[in-house]
């Protein structure tokens, strides 16, 4: 697949089947990593300023929470 159409991201650089690269999530359980800490941060920072103006953010708690899911 990468031979046929030019440079394929997904297979040369991220792959997403475990185990076909190091350092990559799929060969780490697809644990969280600093791009989800941050993700966190962001949502309760927007959760907290949202609620702070009385706008309702249901989907935005939701994915906070999800976020916090281990």
């Amino acid at each position: 697949m990468s031979k046929s159409s030019g440079r394929n991201w997904a297979l040369e650089l991220y792959n997403p089947f475990p185990g076909v690269m190091e350092n990559v999530p799929s060969s780490k359980g697809y644990a969280g990593g600093f791009g989800v800490d941050l993700m966190l941060k962001d949502l309760g920072l927007a959760v907290e300023n949202a609620e702070n103006l009385d706008a309702s953010v249901p989907l935005g708690k939701l994915a906070q929470q999800r976020y916090e899911d281990p």
